[in-house]
């Protein structure tokens, strides 16, 4: 019987040391977090604290992770150490599809520059075919008109696991088949290794026909209907919408909208009640017919990454989005702008 008893003291001590490390409290979990994102780990009696706030910050029983790196993520209860998380936070991986109206975020060096000032370690890689909708672009998968930095998209999605992908809707085609379009797309994300991906539509600004420019009516083209079943001209507002309807409608689901051409509608809204010095209207922000100048960029770069971060105001990095590219449509980044959502 006491051969038995001293047993069981065995077994029991042998559970107790070896789920303990050589501090005396059991080692909880090793976690790899995207840099940007967050995780819920402390219960409602216990309490958080990193051993290094640049890499991962406590938000209540939230992780937040930060730049790149490593960091011990102690669990507290009473005062005393109950838990810890080793935590590595790796660089988000964000893949962007669409013409050059995703090529305007500058995601090859300004937007993520920005990005990493605001606490946001970004790999990207991009599939850029400039003019062209999705409907085209899944047509024409090899095409593209600026070279990505590794794959093009089929050969991204089946060889990283992205954490968020961007879609780019665009006129050209009907509303009709440039959804179905998205959806094709969206099924072959799911196929494939970047399954787990998020992912967001990014929908963008109609062209600007007006001459001068400053003078475009934004409102009155953004939200000039146009069927779905018929070509469309133009990006406008009620294409959103429908794309909405569809998504419920064919049970496809996504992780949220980037809606920029809505964002430049309340731009343009405000300038013209005279809210933001120097602007009378969006039309100030078009460099030509279709792209932004470089306020119109930094403007469309700062949602872009509020949407996908889900960060309330995005703080504008020094030396990016600078006038010189088209000096009679480029301006000087005043205070308001750098601050402006």
């Amino acid at each position: 019987m006491k051969l038995f008893i001293f047993y069981i003291i065995a077994i029991f001590l042998s559970i107790s040391v070896s789920g303990c490390d050589n501090h005396g409290y059991p080692i909880t979990e090793n976690l790899e977090l995207p840099s940007g994102t967050s995780r819920e780990l402390a219960s409602s009696d216990a309490s958080l604290m990193s051993s290094d706030t640049n890499i991962v910050k406590i938000q209540g029983n939230k992780v937040v992770a930060l730049q790149s790196g490593k960091a011990v993520v102690y669990q507290i209860v009473d005062g005393k150490k109950v838990g810890e998380f080793n935590v590595s936070v790796r660089p988000f991986r964000l893949y962007s599809i669409g013409n050059s109206h995703t090529w305007d975020l500058k995601p090859d060096g300004d937007l993520v520059t920005m990005a990493k000032v605001n606490n946001i370690n970004i790999e990207n890689d991009w599939h850029i075919y400039c003019g062209h909708n999705i409907d085209n672009i899944i047509k024409n998968p090899e095409k593209t008109c600026v070279p990505p930095k590794a794959y093009k998209y089929k050969q991204a999605i089946n060889s990283v696991a992205y954490d968020a992908i961007t879609i780019e809707p665009f006129f050209g085609s009907t509303g009709k088949s440039e959804v179905d379009a998205i959806e094709s797309l969206i099924k072959e994300i799911r196929r494939s290794k970047s399954r787990n991906a998020k992912i967001y539509i990014y929908y963008t600004w109609p062209q600007n026909d007006s001459k001068p420019l400053d003078e475009m009516n934004y409102n009155k083209i953004w939200n000039q209907p146009n069927p779905p079943t018929s070509k469309q001209f133009n990006n406008n507002s009620t294409f959103i919408e429908y794309m909405k309807n569809r998504f419920k409608s064919d049970g496809y689901n996504v992780d949220g909208f980037i809606p920029i051409g809505d964002y430049l509608s309340e731009f343009d809204s405000s300038a013209r009640n005279g809210d933001i010095p120097g602007f009378t209207g969006a039309g100030n922000l078009y460099r030509d017919y279709l792209h932004m100048n470089n306020v119109g960029k930094l403007i469309i770069s700062k949602k872009y990454l509020e949407s996908i971060f889900n960060i309330d105001n995005i703080e504008y990095a020094d030396g990016t989005y600078l006038p010189g590219q088209v000096p009679n449509r480029d301006k000087n980044l005043s205070t308001e702008i750098k601050l402006y959502r």
